[in-house]
C-alpha cells in the first residue's frame, strides 16, 4: 500500500510551525550583543530560518494546480477566507491585546489609525507572512493556465531568472560595495520559493538532492559564519547572508524542503508509517492556526514571568511549551462554529 506522495507536505507545515516558534521565542538575536547567548541565537535562528521560505513552497506545490480542481472565482474565494479574515480578525484582536499590554492607549486609535495599522501591517510584524501570501496567490490564476506540456520549461525559465536577476545580482553587489541591482524580474522575490515549491514536487529528480544537500549545508554554514562577522564588525545584526531573500538562505531552504520530500514521501507503508500519517493528522489542521497566536502566548508567557530570553535554558524550553499550548488553544477553537473561521 502508497502513502499518498504529498504527505510530506503536511509535515513540512507541522515542522515550520514548530521552527516558527522557536524563531520567535528566539527573537533575542535582534538585540545584538557580544555576549556569547548572541551567538547561540544565531546559530539556532539560522538552522531554523528554512521555515517561512518552505511553507510558501508547500503552497505552491499544493495550489498551482488548482484550476485541476475548481475555478478561479473558487480559489480567490478560498484565500479570502483563508488569509484576509483571519488576517484582519487578528489585527484587531492584536491591537486589544497592545491595549491591554499598554503597549498602545485608546486615546491613540481611530478608525483611520486602525485601518492604517492593518494595511501597513503596523500590529505585529509577525503577520508580514499573511500579506505577502497573498500578494502571491494573485499571481497564481497566471500560472495555473500554462499548458501542462510547457509548463516545465516556462518554470524552469522562472527560477533561473529570479534566482539570477532577484537574488544572485542583488547578493553579490551588496556584498562587494557595488550598490542594489536594479534589473529583476517584475514578480514579488518571494514568488521564486512559490514557484520552486511545485517543480521540486513535480520535476526535481531525486538523483541532484545530493549536490543541492551539499550546497545547502555550505550555505547554512555561510549564514551563521558570514552574519556573525558581519554584524560584529557593524555592531547590530547584518541580514546580507540571513535575509529570506538572500542567495545562502534560498539555497538552505531548498536543501530542507528536498530533505523532507525524500524522507517523507512515496514509500510502502508499515506500522511506523500509519503511527507518523496519524501523528501528521493530529497537528497538520492546527498549523496555521499556531501561526496565527503563538506570539500571543510566548508574549504573555514571558510578561507573566518575567523571563528573560538571553538564558539559553528559557528559550527553546519556552518555544517548545509556546508550540503545544497554541496548538491546544487552536484546536479548542476549531470546535465554536463562529470563531473557526478566524482559525480555518
Amino acid at each position: 500500500m502508497q502513502v499518498r506522495q504529498r504527505d510530506y507536505l503536511n509535515v513540512i507545515r507541522i515542522a515550520g510551525a514548530f521552527a516558527v516558534t522557536l524563531i520567535h521565542s528566539n527573537n533575542i538575536i535582534w538585540e545584538f550583543s557580544y555576549e556569547p547567548y548572541w551567538l547561540t541565537s544565531i546559530v539556532i535562528s539560522m538552522c531554523l530560518y528554512w521555515a517561512v521560505p518552505c511553507f510558501i513552497m508547500t503552497s505552491g506545490a499544493l495550489l498551482i494546480d488548482y484550476s485541476n480542481r475548481y475555478s478561479t472565482k473558487t480559489f480567490i474565494r478560498k484565500r479570502i477566507k483563508k488569509i484576509l479574515v483571519p488576517y484582519v480578525a487578528w489585527c484587531l484582536i492584536g491591537i486589544s491585546y497592545l491595549v491591554l499590554y499598554k503597549a498602545l492607549t485608546v486615546e491613540e486609535l481611530s478608525i483611520k489609525t486602525i485601518i492604517r495599522m492593518i494595511l501597513n501591517n503596523e500590529v505585529l510584524s509577525v503577520y508580514w507572512y499573511l500579506t505577502v501570501s497573498f500578494t502571491i496567490y494573485l499571481v497564481t490564476p497566471i500560472l495555473t493556465v500554462i499548458p501542462e506540456d510547457k509548463k516545465k520549461k516556462v518554470f524552469e525559465y522562472i527560477i533561473v531568472s529570479m534566482l539570477v536577476f532577484n537574488i544572485a545580482a542583488p547578493f553579490f553587489t551588496s556584498l562587494f560595495g557595488l550598490g542594489n541591482a536594479d534589473i529583476q524580474m517584475p514578480l514579488t522575490t518571494m514568488c521564486l520559493f512559490y514557484v520552486t515549491g511545485y517543480y521540486i514536487d513535480r520535476y526535481l529528480s531525486p538523483e541532484k538532492y545530493k549536490v543541492i544537500y551539499a550546497l545547502a549545508f555550505g550555505s547554512l554554514l555561510v549564514m551563521i559564519i558570514g552574519t556573525i562577522r558581519c554584524s560584529y564588525r557593524a555592531g547590530y545584526l547584518v541580514q546580507t547572508y540571513s535575509a529570506y531573500t538572500a542567495l545562502p538562505c534560498v539555497i538552505f531552504s531548498v536543501g530542507v524542503f528536498c530533505v523532507f520530500k525524500e524522507l517523507f514521501g512515496v514509500r510502502k507503508e508499515s506500522r511506523t508509517e500509519q503511527d507518523r500519517t496519524g501523528t501528521v493528522s493530529l497537528f497538520v489542521n492546527e498549523t496555521f492556526g499556531v501561526y496565527l497566536i503563538h506570539w500571543y502566548v510566548l508574549n504573555t508567557i514571558r510578561v507573566y514571568f518575567g523571563l528573560n530570553f538571553s538564558d539559553f535554558m528559557y528559550r527553546i524550553p519556552v518555544g517548545i511549551v509556546t508550540f503545544f499550548i497554541s496548538w491546544l488553544i487552536i484546536k479548542l477553537l476549531r470546535k465554536i462554529p463562529i470563531v473557526r473561521h478566524i482559525v480555518p
